[in-house]
């Protein structure tokens, strides 16, 4: 799940809590088409190395 279509981390983590999805949000949304069934998994990711642009 990315949060890019949430105001906020805090918007992403009250719908990942039961929150509903604002209404704009829903019209906008394609996912009944993508993922007729919904989400059935729920992947936790831990970052295990990263790197930066040299200076």
């Amino acid at each position: 799940m990315t949060w890019d279509v949430f105001k906020s981390m805090n918007d992403l983590m009250k719908y990942r809590i039961g929150f509903p999805l604002p209404k704009e949000m829903l019209d906008k949304s394609k996912m009944a088409q993508y993922d007729p069934n919904g989400f059935t998994h729920q992947q936790i990711l831990k970052v295990l190395s990263y790197t930066t642009a040299a200076k």
